[in-house]
């Protein structure tokens, strides 16, 4: 009988290791793929609620900048080049792996990078992804180029589901807008940031209010109505 009993230990205990060398290969393969700048992996990261990985999304989420030129190089330019070649290389360089470790550490609950997504949603022309772009490319930044960081801003914020940020969304029900400003010269329509707010409460509130018309351009007033009345009854839940 003791010996069945050991058997039967032993097979259990030999069955539970591959379980937890899987889950240690796995954590491994994600850091590895944060570190490559994964942008999938780097989200999946933040959906795991895990605050152990903050510092390998914290080093993945500084701005990435060219390494420095040769000095030696350098010196053998003409001054003017050289100094214009050495301020290029400390430019900030747009990095989809850098935007997505900091809606990960958002969504891991640093509230540093939760304000920085709201700032780009209420005034993206003054957040960093905006000044980043502006001072990287060539062309001047367009208002397109604007619009569209408010647009991902809010598709950043459905991401992260904080609830601190309802009371800034619910703030968009309310707004005088005009359909003029959300247009472009390109024929590029965005939606309306109160659109873009309704969309994204709904993913966010634990009672978001039950609309049976469609989405359409020809029901936007009376859904931002429903909107604003539920928000009225339910903004003492959301300080």
């Amino acid at each position: 009988m003791n010996v069945i009993v050991l058997v039967v230990l032993l097979f259990i205990m030999g069955s539970a290791s591959p379980t937890t060398s899987t889950e240690t290969y796995n954590r491994a393969e994600l850091l590895t793929a944060i570190r490559h700048g994964n942008r999938q992996a780097i989200l999946e990261a933040g959906n795991t609620g895990d605050k152990t990985l903050i510092p390998d999304l914290s080093e993945r989420a500084k701005p990435r900048v060219l390494p420095p030129l040769d000095p030696a190089k350098l010196s053998v330019m003409n001054p003017r080049d050289a100094e214009r070649l050495r301020k290029e290389r400390e430019r900030s360089i747009p990095d989809a792996g850098v935007d997505a470790a900091r809606m990960a550490l958002a969504k891991l609950g640093v509230k540093e990078f939760v304000e920085e997504i709201l700032l780009e949603a209420t005034a993206p022309q003054k957040s960093r992804v905006y000044l980043e772009r502006k001072e990287y490319f060539v062309v001047p930044p367009t208002k397109a180029d604007a619009l569209r960081v408010q647009m991902e801003a809010f598709e950043k914020l459905a991401y992260i589901q904080d609830r601190s940020t309802v009371r800034t969304l619910a703030a968009f029900l309310f707004a005088v807008e005009n359909p003029a400003n959300y247009s472009t010269r390109s024929d590029m329509i965005f939606d309306l940031p109160s659109e873009m707010a309704m969309r994204t409460l709904s993913q966010i509130v634990e009672n978001p209010p039950t609309i049976s018309v469609p989405s359409n351009n020809d029901t936007h007033a009376a859904r931002v109505r429903i909107w604003q009345q539920w928000w009225e009854r339910n903004k003492d839940k959301y300080p």
